[in-house]
């Protein structure tokens, strides 16, 4: 080796070149949920950007760059849900939050298009947007000057965040640090800092403006055929229309953000919603009262408690059954035995009692001799 570091691992590792995703250090900052880094929605970013990196095409004898070339066929990434939980090892749940983690941010966009592939005509085909400028934000922060805010504020300012970080240890220039708060997450960047100093006081104000007027409104969340709320509004809807076969869900989103918080906000599972679905419409009672997620919801606890002691109910008639025949099973021979000699003793009856009896012909000799008699 015409270099050396001194360290056999380190040198070794100069000719180690990977080739596939990359993940920046400063997305662990830039990319969070609850104030640490939200793996799930980075791991994803991470694949959609490298489908987003161009392929550069170089020439064979100079190896002059002569142009780059887009890895996927369409005008944009095509990618569902279920390919990366499959890449990855994510849950579909996992999945789902992790990419509207990464629309609120504006870092991609969903388009979901009706396309003929191969000759047969699909519905909802998710295509993946990739915002530069925003990923660019999230990758190089860049670096400004926090001036404190005034204490007077202007009309319309409804409320105000201050946060004061004391006591910060000596920091260098390449080292001093501005904390923004931008997204729900907390954004570090690099500055400068006095060389000398020994406690640091940073203040920032986070200041919120109430205006309706001129507040941009929410988005609705779009929800994919094969997303895991679509299919148990699907689900839901098909079991309500056993019984009346021409119901049907006249706002399948909101049905969705229902299903979405049972899981996000109340932590049920699948398995428990699914239940209380099949209980609700086998159940006399509940199959006319609950027709809507939303309901299925405000009842999950009652329908839920009601299954358990059915289903605990089914299970003491059967263990005593079981009992009943374990019983049986177990009688000692002597009584066996003596149940045997009644059973004997009965037929013996029974076979003397009908020898007795006379038959129909006996009956109509007898019948005849009676009437000769004068």
């Amino acid at each position: 080796m015409l270099y050396s570091s001194g360290h056999d691992t380190v040198d070794q590792m100069a000719e180690w070149n990977p080739q596939g995703l990359v993940i920046p250090y400063t997305w662990f900052q830039t990319i969070q949920k609850s104030d640490k880094p939200y793996m799930p929605a980075i791991v994803i970013l991470a694949e959609i950007v490298y489908w987003y990196r161009p392929s550069i095409i170089r020439d064979e004898v100079t190896g002059r760059v002569l142009g780059y070339k887009k890895k996927f066929k369409a005008d944009m990434l095509q990618k569902n849900r279920s390919g990366f939980a499959d890449t990855f090892g994510l849950t579909k749940n996992q999945v789902y939050t992790g990419i509207d983690h990464l629309k609120e941010l504006g870092v991609i966009k969903n388009h979901l298009r009706d396309e003929v592939i191969y000759g047969q005509r699909c519905n909802n085909v998710p295509y993946i947007e990739l915002n530069y400028e925003v990923l660019r934000e999230l990758t190089y922060p860049m670096v400004t000057k926090v001036e404190p805010e005034p204490e007077s504020m202007q009309d319309g300012v409804a409320e105000t965040e201050e946060k004061v970080i004391e006591k910060l240890p000596s920091l260098s220039k390449s080292e001093g640090s501005l904390i923004k708060k931008r997204g729900g997450s907390l954004i570090k960047k690099r500055g400068l800092a006095d060389e000398n100093a020994t406690n640091t006081k940073i203040t920032y104000t986070k200041t919120t403006v109430k205006d309706k007027e001129n507040s941009p409104k929410r988005k609705k969340r779009v929800y994919e055929l094969d997303s895991l709320e679509m299919r148990m509004t699907l689900k839901f809807e098909s079991l309500i229309q056993e019984k009346d076969e021409k119901f049907k869900v006249s706002n399948p989103t909101a049905w969705c953000d229902q299903f979405r918080l049972m899981m996000e906000k109340d932590e049920r599972t699948p398995e428990e919603i699914h239940t209380a679905m099949i209980f609700a419409q086998t159940d006399s009672f509940w199959q006319s009262n609950v027709l809507s997620a939303e309901k299925l919801r405000k009842q999950m606890t009652t329908l839920l408690i009601q299954h358990k002691q059915k289903e605990s109910g089914r299970n003491a008639k059967t263990n005593f059954s079981a009992m009943k025949e374990t019983a049986k099973a177990q009688l000692p021979g002597w009584l066996e035995d003596e149940a045997e000699k009644q059973r004997a003793y009965d037929k013996r009856k029974a076979e003397e009692l009908n020898a007795n009896v006379p038959d129909d012909v006996e009956i109509h000799k007898l019948f005849e001799e009676l009437q000769s008699q004068p």
